[in-house]
């Protein structure tokens, strides 16, 4: 909008300013073209689109009562009404009076006595009336006398043989016998040392696993073992604390020479059904070069349990 300036000095005074809003400076008056420019008016802008339909105003006040309408034709008659319920019944009028006592009739004479009739023949007897209900039960009597003991019966068979009896107390000890000649000397056993353990550690062993020398995992690197001395395995021993029900388990040595991946060998540890301890031997033996890795992978179907297995030459 237009506003023209009526504070300031000389050379503001009179200025127009184009605004938003004539309030946005003070001392500013609105002023329009026409004011501006009188007489000159340019053509007539397009109607502007209609503004939004504005809220319903309030409710007009009620309009008087308009007369009254003509009476309508009668109605046809309407159907006839329940009977309505009987009256009470009325108060029952006054005894009327008592009319005389006519007159005693006399008494006629008394007549003769009949002769008495013969006896009837007799009648015939009616059919048994029905039986009554029984009568409760009396108390009981009293307990007889204990009557005399009777013979004895025959013996019977013999009957089935008890169980065993508890094993008796150990007997002392014999006397030590004479000592017999030394034997020959045996082949040197496998030295403990050269034997390898695995075991998960006391975690219950899961399907596929891989065991080391105290654990085991998902990922056999994890739980590799590395042999710095060559050397061969023939036998194995396996151990689970809890016993397989419904299918053995089994532990398998791996081999991995390297840059080769790890593969199963043939010696095996089979624990059976129902058992907690199994073996394995294989021949010839499973030889172990210097640098090789070695593991042990289970299979299971059974409930987990912890186990431990040793390799032996």
């Amino acid at each position: 909008m237009l506003c023209i300036e009526t504070r300031g000095n000389f050379f503001t005074l009179g200025d127009i300013n184009a605004l938003v809003s004539c309030r946005d400076k003070p001392g500013l008056i609105r002023i329009t073209f026409r004011q501006l420019f009188p007489g000159v008016t340019g053509p007539r802008g397009a109607r502007g689109p209609a503004g939004a339909r504005g809220p319903a105003g309030p409710a007009g006040a009620q309009g008087p009562a308009g007369p009254a309408g003509l009476a309508g034709a009668q109605g046809p008659q309407g159907a006839q009404g329940v009977q309505g319920a009987q009256g009470i019944q009325g108060v029952q009028g006054p005894t009327g009076a008592i009319g005389a006592t006519g007159a005693t009739g006399a008494t006629g004479a008394t007549g003769a006595t009949g002769a008495t009739g013969a006896i009837g023949p007799t009648g015939l007897t009616g059919p048994t009336g029905l039986t009554g209900p029984t009568g409760p039960t009396g108390p009981a009597g009293p307990t007889g006398a204990t009557g005399a003991t009777g013979p004895t019966g025959p013996t019977g068979p013999i009957g089935p043989t008890g169980p065993p009896g508890p094993t008796g107390a150990a007997g002392p000890t014999g006397a030590a016998g004479p000592t017999g000649p030394t034997g020959a000397i045996g082949p040197t056993g496998p030295d403990n040392t050269a034997q390898v353990f695995f075991s998960s550690a006391g975690q219950n062993l899961t399907n596929g696993n891989f065991l080391g020398s105290a654990g085991q995992s998902g990922t056999e690197a994890n739980v590799q073992q590395v042999l710095a001395l060559g050397t061969s395995y023939s036998s194995e021993a396996c151990f689970v604390a809890t016993a397989p029900t419904s299918a053995p388990i089994t532990f398998t040595l791996r081999v991995q020479t390297l840059p080769n991946p790890p593969a199963n060998t043939n010696l095996v540890c089979t624990i059976p059904i129902n058992q907690t301890q199994g073996s394995g031997t294989v021949s010839p033996a499973v030889v172990i070069n210097p640098g090789d890795l070695v593991s042990v992978q289970v299979s299971l179907s059974s409930a987990s349990t912890p186990g431990t297995v040793a390799l032996a030459p």
